[in-house]
């Protein structure tokens, strides 16, 4: 919440400085996108800068089957390399499910 909130506001600023004309033609969505993209980068790099690896971060997690969340405590070095290990998985998942033979329907 608190990147989407630095990211609008450094989108806000950045377009209050802008002093170069575009055209037309040069504003497209995909043009557009990057743009938005390397502003968001930026500022979660800015915004990571700012905090220790040793934070400790609480987040309440849903399960399944019930309506209270479960809260996990642990600090930032940690949810970072548990989405990197969940990114890997998911990746590796997708790649698995590429490479197996498809049957002939024919």
């Amino acid at each position: 919440m608190m990147r989407l909130l630095m990211a609008g506001a450094l989108l806000a600023a950045a377009a209050c400085t802008t002093t170069e004309t575009s055209s037309v033609a040069d504003a497209t969505p995909a043009k557009a996108a990057e743009e938005e993209a390397q502003v968001v980068e930026a500022s979660a790099t800015e915004e990571e800068s700012q905090f220790s690896d040793s934070d400790m971060i609480c987040k309440v997690q849903k399960v399944t089957g019930s309506r209270f969340g479960r809260k996990r405590c642990m600090t930032r070095y940690e949810w970072r390399i548990q989405m990197e290990q969940s990114q890997e998985g998911l990746q590796n998942l997708q790649r698995r499910s590429l490479q197996q033979d498809v049957p002939n329907s024919g």
